[in-house]
């Protein structure tokens, strides 16, 4: 018997779950989020993405004589660990500030023209994702409840432009979201009913067989 070829209408769907503020580095921490329906449809492929922001304060005062221009950064990395080896990691290293001028030394401490606080605070936002079309990594992925992702995040942050200076760093914290997108193939009502046709097509060959 021939095989009758799939006809079907692309679709996909999205489940997201936000992670909360919390002190950088964080994690490993777990979310959980909504499998995939075999009712849905055929799936076809799925993608595991993470968005996040890291935070931070940052001053910096300028310890030598001469004025600078500084620049501050915050860097770091953010990632989601999910079933069958989705990993997605955002990799940050922004520029979050600057260039600020600084004026040389006036010897006093946390004040003056040799001083900034980066107009905090500041952020470095990314995204990432990782995705698989392979049925041999689905079934993780596939029923009726949810599945675990585990995310983590480190970082930190630099000052370029002053070959001495102090700085200063608060309130540094990361959050986000991790979001699992399917695709897959709905059928189309015509392919429905030639299965039906077919399935009424061998009853009936079956029951002249037996009479």
């Amino acid at each position: 018997m021939a095989a009758i070829p799939f006809v079907g209408n692309a679709a996909s769907r999205s489940f997201s779950e936000p992670f909360d503020p919390t002190t950088v580095p964080f994690g490993p921490l777990t979310v959980s989020l909504t499998q995939f329906n075999p009712g849905w449809g055929t799936l076809s492929g799925v993608t595991l993405g993470i968005e996040a922001t890291l935070q931070a304060n940052i001053s910096a005062e300028n310890n030598t004589a001469k004025p600078v221009n500084a620049t501050a950064w915050i860097v770091g990395d953010v990632g989601a660990l999910g079933p069958s080896g989705l990993a997605p990691v955002i990799s940050f290293g922004s520029i979050v500030a600057g260039p600020v001028p600084l004026a040389a030394s006036n010897g006093t401490a946390g004040s003056g023209p040799d001083f900034t606080t980066f107009g905090s605070p500041l952020q470095a936002t990314g995204s990432n994702s990782a995705s698989t079309v392979n049925p041999l990594d689905f079934t993780p992925f596939v029923g009726g409840s949810t599945f675990d992702v585990n995310y983590a995040g480190d970082g930190g942050w630099a000052v370029f432009g002053v070959s001495d200076a102090t700085v200063n760093v608060s309130d540094f914290k990361g959050w986000g979201t991790v979001t699992v997108t399917y695709d897959y193939m709905v059928p189309e009502p015509s392919q429905f009913a030639v299965i039906a046709g077919l399935g009424l097509v061998l009853f009936a060959g079956a029951r002249r067989f037996r009479g």
